[in-house]
This record gives structure tokens, C-alpha cells and sequence, in this order.
């Protein structure tokens, strides 16, 4: 305790402490600086992606409206269809989750443990794709009837 109360009583401890905590401050500023360049970055990407995708959207459902005659119907049967197969996906990935808790439980070979993380993993990324094609048949459907 005693040499904190010396330390604080020198003027080189002071002196280090205003240093530093100006470096910090400079530090800190080009950090920002740079984080606000790259959110301003990666929103533009984002915006122009967006613009894309949706101009490849629109020209999809332009060739659907002249290929099909009842397209929106069929892509509402497309979105159903999708997301029956995403829930089958997510009931399929849980039951994996439940297998590895069970397995961590009872002591099971490390490898079995490994295939049940894997084995989730790969029906959550089927869960979610499903789901974004679902979803895209969706607003193709949207499109299409709106355009009605």
C-alpha cells in the first residue's frame, strides 16, 4: 500500500498516466475513424446488393408472368412446399441437439459428440436455405400478383 501512495505522489507516475491515456485518445479517434469508413462501406455494398437482387428479381418474375400462366399459384405452392421441408430440417436439427446433450451426458466417445455437432450443423444451413428459398418464392409470388 505504501508504495501505491508513493506512486501516486510522483510526478513521473502522473506524468506516464497523462501520456498514455493521450495516446489512448489518439488511438481511439483513428479506430473510429476507421470503423465509421468501413460501416459507411459496407452499407453501400449492402445497398448495391440489395438494388441487384432485386433487379434480378423482378426479371425472374418478368420470365415466370410469360412461361407460366399460373405462376403466382405455383410458387405459393413452391413457398409451402420449401417451408414444410425447413421444418422437417429444424425438427431434424434439434433432434441432433438433443442427441448431443444426451451423448455429453452419458459419457459418449468423443467422436459421436463430433458427428452430432456436425450433424447439426449441416441441417441448420439446410433449415436456412430452405427458408430463404421460401422466402424468395414468396416474393415472387408478391411480385407477380402485384403486378396483376
Amino acid at each position: 500500500m505504501t508504495d501505491f501512495v508513493s506512486d501516486l505522489s510522483s510526478p513521473h507516475w502522473w506524468m506516464s498516466v497523462v501520456v498514455v491515456s493521450i495516446i489512448i485518445h489518439v488511438v481511439g479517434h483513428y479506430v473510429t475513424k476507421a470503423l465509421d469508413q468501413t460501416k459507411v462501406a459496407t452499407f453501400d455494398w449492402w445497398r448495391a446488393r440489395r438494388a441487384l437482387d432485386h433487379g434480378a428479381l423482378h426479371a425472374e418474375a418478368h420470365r415466370l408472368r410469360q412461361t407460366r400462366p399460373n405462376a403466382a399459384e405455383w410458387l405459393r405452392t413452391v413457398e409451402i412446399r420449401q417451408r414444410f421441408h425447413a421444418l422437417v430440417f429444424l425438427t431434424q436439427a434439434m433432434g441432433a441437439a438433443v442427441l448431443f446433450v444426451l451423448f455429453t451426458l452419458i459419457g459418449a466417445p468423443r467422436g459421436l459428440n463430433l458427428f452430432t455437432v456436425a450433424l447439426f450443423a449441416l441441417l441448420w444451413l439446410l433449415f436456412v436455405r430452405q427458408t430463404r428459398a421460401a422466402d424468395r418464392a414468396s416474393s415472387l409470388a408478391e411480385l407477380l400478383r402485384d403486378s396483376v
